[in-house]
């Protein structure tokens, strides 16, 4: 019977240094935290200024289908979004609370760590019900900046195609 450290290693590329993993790790966490206290100028200057944020069905990609629920190819269309969100938030009040399970570091070559993560996140309405909103993983390229780990790609894939409810916040 293996241990849990021995399951961990195993699941991550051991060649990837301890300190990229660690940013990157603290990178991720920083992230949602942001979108769980709607901080979202901070979630912002989570990504560097080329990057992407993409929403995606699994079955979408597993069809080899490009079409994204939610396709932002640039920081400026991103922001743009959440300038949107600042209107729309308030038809649908509620918090999200993200669950993230270990971070798969894949591969880190020419300074870009590709990552993958799994999530949950649960909506919370003012009336007192909590519920699974969607569930699904990152898959993020991260850079490493003078300003630190950086985002330079978000793909968020979602298990299923169907969404409860619209999707304002970013997930």
């Amino acid at each position: 019977m293996k241990d849990m450290k021995d399951v961990v290693v195993a699941r991550s590329n051991p060649t990837i240094p301890a300190e990229i993993r660690q940013q990157a790790s603290e990178l991720i966490l920083d992230s949602v935290l942001h979108l769980d206290r709607m901080e979202l100028e901070a979630w912002i200057d989570c990504f560097d200024q080329t990057s992407c944020y993409h929403v995606i069905p699994r079955e979408n990609i597993d069809c080899g289908y490009p079409s994204a629920i939610i396709r932002c190819d640039s920081l400026d269309i991103i922001k743009d979004r959440l300038m949107v969100l600042d209107v729309s938030s308030k038809y649908n009040p509620h918090w999200d609370r993200h669950f993230l399970n270990g971070t798969q570091f894949q591969s880190y070559e020419n300074g870009i760590l590709i990552a993958h993560t799994n999530f949950m996140i649960v909506q919370s309405t003012l009336e007192g019900f909590s519920k699974l909103f969607v569930a699904g993983h990152y898959e993020d390229k991260i850079v490493f900046t003078a300003d630190g780990a950086k985002l330079r790609e978000r793909i968020v894939v979602l298990d299923t195609f169907s969404v409860p409810n619209l999707i304002a916040v970013p997930l």
